[in-house]
């Protein structure tokens, strides 16, 4: 999002909550008076339903972006539902990846490697390349949401 945006977000949310306000009504007035062209942004049901088998086919064709794709989708929900930070890109996740040799950060398997939040999601840290290490399935897990502890050798 550019600068600009950033700063005036807030002062746009109350322009238009004043807007709306001074015009009581016209969304639905709007909606009433141009039904037409609604209905002609809508998609029709037979689009729909050919939309949704390539989607399922692509899915089923390529398991390992799919879920890739879901995982992404979904820590960039939980990052904003917590109100933090969500700038990884896959190109990031690739970088971190290689930067660890492929390898859990725990205990340094190369099986099953999924993104770890370091400081979780849900204690304040973002969906930002400084915060997502890799760690296999199992470390992933048994960490939870907890901070990992660091021993100073």
């Amino acid at each position: 999002m550019p600068r600009t945006n950033r700063i005036n977000k807030a002062g746009r949310g109350a322009y238009l909550a004043l807007w709306r306000e001074e015009h009581p009504g016209y969304g639905a007035r709007w909606r009433a008076a141009n039904t037409e062209k609604i209905r002609g942004y809508q998609i029709a049901p037979a689009t729909r339903m050919k939309n949704d088998e390539n989607r399922r086919r692509w899915r089923r064709n390529n398991p390992e972006s799919a879920r890739a794709q879901s995982r992404r989708s979904s820590s960039l929900r939980r990052a904003r539902m917590a109100g933090t930070l969500a700038t990884l890109t896959a190109q990031q996740w690739e970088g971190i990846i290689l930067q660890h040799c492929g390898a859990c950060l725990y205990c340094g398997t190369t099986e099953d490697i999924q993104q770890d939040h370091y400081i979780p999601i849900t204690a304040g840290g973002g969906h930002v390349a400084g915060n997502v290490v890799p760690a296999c399935g199992s470390c992933n897990k048994r960490k939870g949401n907890k901070v990992p502890i660091v021993v100073a050798a």
